[in-house]
């Protein structure tokens, strides 16, 4: 069985929470962080996803790709990519399709990856490094993705899933699962008849900014409405300090650095730091070695000036917590508390805006790992062999779904802000098959489309389910017809004749619905997809095997030159052993370090290794035979010195002579 991950899909980090063991847990990384860069690098030989990508980002900038949730589903045309391509250092492209790409050298070849295949990437990996930390078999996955995500991004991330051997089986706004977090955490919210307690969750990200407003009573959580700008974020305030730094430097030595990827990358990574720093501090320190044309960097920022950089980015504060408001119907008075969330919410110029201007703030959950956790508690309530605790929840349609039953009219069915999971049920007069349309008020773009087959020739009534699923797609969840039929029945009456008794049975006749979103992937291109994806996943892993068994031959050879030299063997060996193992070290290492053994394939330094161990295994062996064999006579001396002494002791006691207990002389009358 599948153990229930829930995916936090962070621009800048991710982070990964599994149920188990009748609780929801944060998964460690293979370097033991609880978050991991959502990062996808690419080299000569293999990728480099996660940790390993953030770790080489620096000197392979070009072939890196971060951001990867800002340009999954978007169109390269698209207003918002210009505003993202000032983000990336990697060569952005305008796909067959429209939409956008990543140009990269990978194994010294020019290749172009879509956005989606980068993302499954990055859930391929994450995928494993839960696999490894819990020793689980992973298949379900809910992810969490931000509340301006569209129809088509919604779907690209369910095909990155599918396409990394997941089945997402939701696509959850990220605040929403921060809300169930904490609906199923509290212990002091309200029942029956008792006012809902009303709750504002102010998430500022790297990249993102909502505030949902939730109304919480115990075992349920109604999201009322929804804020967001989704151009703010931690990286406007990394950026605002690092183009202060940047002009620095630049006129300070009389460069361009923003015309070096690479430098304005080194400055750019100092200046989170020092963001960071100045969290707690009043003042940092801004030190980087080598920035560019060998000039070395250093300069400091109090915690005034970086509030007077940002200022223009605290006016922004203000649009989503009152669009929030607004859309749900309540006033801040109404609101019992604040709760932030996102790494961004610990800048002190922000947090005091929002509290000066609204109330008080709060940090009940944990704001970087409640995401996950509420998304894996998500996925465990859809697995149906999985017990847990009963929570409800509904959150709000983010764009009016207008529909055309076949009619050349667009109805609104869904409004915007009206909750979801919902179902509609419509009745409508048909005599043929016809289609089902739905499309988005803001960009009128078709969604979904249905074709109904099976409808009787004359005119019938049809009733038609549409629902709005929890993932937020729309689906026709069934249309069908009834028919009524009389039955006549024979009964006795209280006098013992027979009569007649008419009743009636209504019937369900279901007809057949076919279709889906325009935007999931054909099950041929996902499958080729998902076959190229496997290829490069085998592909890395033998790189890493191929690197482990160079390693490993390495540590071998100095091993045993140690050994050699050390005479240790020695008393263990004939010369003519010795020497051949000396022989068989030299020429390995001499090997190793030629042109060959750089880049050899994995096979060939494990026969290098076998060989070695064929001889140095056997001396080994006769030294540890020997030394327990000194182990063993040692303990058998111990022991014949200690029944030695039981017996002197023994014998010691036999010959003492016997005390003659003392008598008692008594009188009798």
């Amino acid at each position: 069985m599948s153990s229930p991950f829930g995916l936090d899909f962070g621009n800048d980090n991710s982070v990964y929470a599994v149920a188990k063991n009748r609780g929801i847990d944060i998964v460690v990384n293979d370097v033991s962080n609880r978050a991991t860069p959502s990062v996808v690098g690419f080299g000569m030989k293999n990728r480099f996803i996660g940790e390993a990508g953030k770790t080489k980002e620096s000197s392979n900038i070009k072939n890196t790709v971060a951001n990867l949730k800002r340009i999954i589903g978007l169109n390269y045309d698209d207003p918002d990519f210009k505003q993202e391509a000032q983000y990336f250092q990697s060569k952005l492209v305008k796909l067959d399709d429209g939409k956008v790409g990543a140009q990269l050298r990978f194994k010294g070849e020019q290749k172009t990856f879509s956005a989606v295949q980068l993302a499954a990437m990055y859930f391929g990996k994450s995928k494993q490094i839960v696999e490894t930390d819990t020793k689980l078999k992973i298949h379900d996955v809910a992810v969490a993705v931000p509340a301006w995500y569209n129809q088509e991004q919604r779907y690209a991330v369910v095909d990155a899933a599918k396409i990394a051997g997941l089945n997402p089986v939701r696509i959850i706004t990220d605040v929403t699962c921060a809300g169930i977090s904490y609906g199923i955490f509290k212990q002091d919210l309200p029942e029956g008849e008792e006012p809902a307690k009303i709750v504002a969750f102010v998430d500022i990200g790297h990249s993102t900014y909502t505030c949902s407003i939730a109304a919480f009573k115990k075992g349920e959580m109604k999201i009322l409405g929804t804020g967001v700008d989704k151009h703010f974020g931690g990286r406007d305030f990394d950026k605002a300090i690092t183009e202060h730094f940047v002009d620095e430097f630049n006129a300070k030595y009389k460069v361009n650095a923003r015309e070096n990827p690479k430098a304005y990358y080194r400055i750019l990574t100092a200046a989170q730091k020092l963001k960071k720093v100045l969290s707690a501090n009043s003042a940092a320190p801004l030190n980087v070695e080598s920035v560019m044309n060998d000039h070395d960097f250093s300069s400091q920022l109090t915690r005034e000036q970086l509030e007077e950089l940002v200022a223009p980015l605290l006016k922004r504060t203000n649009g989503p917590i009152d669009a929030a408001l607004e859309q749900a119907g309540v006033t801040i008075d109404q609101v019992h508390s604040i709760e932030l969330l996102g790494g961004s919410t610990r800048i002190p110029c922000l947090k005091d805006f929002i509290s000066q201007n609204y109330k008080e703030v709060s940090r009940t959950l944990n704001s970087e790992e409640c995401i996950s956790k509420g998304a894996a508690f998500i996925c465990a309530s859809a697995n149906p062999l999985v017990r847990v605790r009963p929570f409800k929840y509904t959150d709000v349609v983010s764009d009016t779904i207008a529909i055309n039953f076949g009619e050349n009219e667009f109805e609104p069915v869904f409004e915007k802000a009206s909750p979801y999971p919902s179902t509609k049920l419509v009745t409508l007069t048909k005599d043929a098959d016809f289609s089902i349309e739905a499309k988005t008020a803001s960009n009128n773009e078709t969604i979904a489309k249905f074709d109904i087959t099976g409808v009787p020739k004359e005119a019938t009534d049809l009733k038609i389910k549409v629902r709005v699923d929890p993932s937020g797609f729309v689906a026709v969840q069934e249309v069908f017809y009834e028919t009524v039929e009389e039955i006549n029945e024979e009964d006795v009456d209280e006098e013992g004749e027979t009569i007649t008794k008419t009743s009636t049975k209504t019937h369900q006749h279901n007809l057949t619905v076919s279709g889906g979103s325009p935007y999931e992937i054909p099950a041929d291109k996902l499958a080729e997809l998902t076959a190229f994806e496997l290829e490069l996943t085998s592909a890395d892993t033998l790189v890493k095997q191929t690197e482990d068994a160079k390693n490993h031959l390495e540590e071998t050879i100095y091993y045993v030159k140690d050994k050699i030299s050390s005479d240790e063997w020695k008393p263990f060996a004939s010369e003519a052993e010795i020497a051949k193992l000396d022989k068989l070290v030299n020429s390995a290492e001499e090997w190793l370090y030629s042109d060959d053994g750089e880049d050899a394939k994995k096979a060939k330094y494990v026969a290098k290794y076998e060989e070695i161990a064929s001889v140095s295994n056997l001396l080994a062996g006769r030294k540890r035979q020997a030394e327990q064999e000194k182990i063993q006579a040692s303990k058998a001396k111990q022991e014949a010195a200690q029944m030695a002494k039981l017996a002197e002791k023994l014998q010691a006691s036999r010959k003492e002579p016997k005390k003659e207990e003392p008598t008692e002389d008594v009188q009798m009358d």
